[in-house]
């Protein structure tokens, strides 16, 4: 799967704003925890940005 920034973008809004529901681009996820979250938002980090 291609991630893109706009992605990584609304994980670091919805982890900054205190949720677990992320949406964007018309779809919405539910991440278990904040330590879920950030767990994506730093797997996609890495990949974008090598």
């Amino acid at each position: 799967m291609a991630w893109t920034e706009m992605e990584l973008d609304a994980l670091r809004r919805a982890y900054a704003a205190g949720t677990t529901r992320v949406s964007y681009d018309g779809k919405s996820v539910d991440y278990g925890s904040a330590a879920d979250l950030l767990g994506r938002i730093q797997l996609l980090y890495v990949t974008l940005f090598p």
